[in-house]
């Protein structure tokens, strides 16, 4: 499989519509996964996002740092993207509901994963960049700790040693949140599962 760091090189070098379809559909399920999770399942919604996100990188691949973990910037470009679409979308449903003065609640009652993905998702951004980046490529593309280390010059040891750092980071931030189910189900386990 070609590096990220190749493709993106003959996309800016070229323009080479191959070379960045190809990082599309790599990346596309990570990027609907944040997408869907924040937007609370509105697959419309979810889908505008993807789509906003892989424009958004097409302009603003030439300013993106050397060695950029990509899934990590997409994860996070992702989550920024469908956090703001939902507080628009909420904006609007408030500007309606008062248009037609209609005192209707819009509650509904989540499935309990639905509500902690969001939760996680949330908790992933507060990470710093690096501890990110590592969660993203271990449990959202599936990794192994020898291509993390690869990722970031690290052997394989010191990447597993950062994966585990970071996990103890994302746990601490629920516990410190007072989402202590979230906690003690085990952060490997639902991030693993919130990509499925």
């Amino acid at each position: 499989m070609i590096d990220d760091e190749i493709l993106l090189g003959r996309y800016l070098e070229t323009g080479s519509e191959e070379a960045f379809s190809s990082l599309v559909s790599r990346y596309v399920d990570l990027v609907y996964s944040v997408a869907i999770r924040v937007v609370a399942g509105d697959a419309h919604l979810a889908n505008d996002v993807v789509q906003t996100v892989f424009i958004d990188l097409s302009a603003k691949a030439s300013k993106l740092p050397h060695k950029v973990v990509l899934g990590g910037w997409l994860c996070r470009h992702a989550f920024f993207v469908a956090s703001s679409r939902i507080r628009t979308e909420q904006r609007r449903r408030q500007r309606e509901r008062e248009a037609v003065q209609v005192n209707t609640s819009d509650a509904e009652v989540e499935p309990h994963w639905e509500s902690l993905s969001g939760v996680l998702d949330e908790a992933l951004q507060s990470l710093g960049t690096p501890d990110r980046d590592a969660l993203v490529l271990r449990y959202f593309e599936g990794r192994d700790h020898k291509y993390i280390g690869a990722a970031f010059g690290l052997n394989e040891d010191a990447a597993q040693k950062r994966v585990f750092r970071a996990l103890q980071k994302l746990r601490s931030n629920f516990l410190n949140r007072g989402d202590l189910i979230l906690a003690a189900v085990g952060i490997a386990e639902a991030t693993t599962a919130c990509n499925k």
